[in-house]
């Protein structure tokens, strides 16, 4: 297991402590969730390791509606995560689940891995 794996279980396991619905596996997600891409981009910036940016996706609970109950359910989503961790970008957009398209916001924070 690399260090990146054990960041990402790291990541899911804060998430889940916090009661949030959480999973690097996308079959296994459950919306309203948070899906953690497993494999950051990295930097390679630092002598013994890497700056890694992650990427999360936060997940309505319902495919797109486009309604204020989806949008403030997704506002409490990536609130609950900013308290966890310092995160530099949360943009809307839409994933992909199945047969599915759910709102989504694309979260992003960087961190130091050595």
């Amino acid at each position: 297991m690399s260090n990146a794996d054990d960041a990402a279980a790291v990541i899911v396991g804060k998430l889940q402590g916090a009661g949030i619905r959480a999973t690097t596996d996308p079959g296994a997600l459950n919306p309203p969730a948070v899906l953690v891409v497993p494999v950051p981009r990295r930097v390679y910036d630092t002598n013994c390791g890497y700056t890694a940016t992650w990427t999360l996706h936060a997940l309505a609970g319902a495919p797109t509606r486009g309604d204020r109950t989806i949008g403030s359910q997704l506002n409490d989503l990536v609130d609950a995560v900013a308290g966890l961790f310092p995160l530099q970008d949360a943009a809307p957009g839409a994933y992909v689940l199945g047969p599915n398209t759910h709102d989504s916001v694309l979260i992003q924070f960087t961190e130091v891995i050595s």
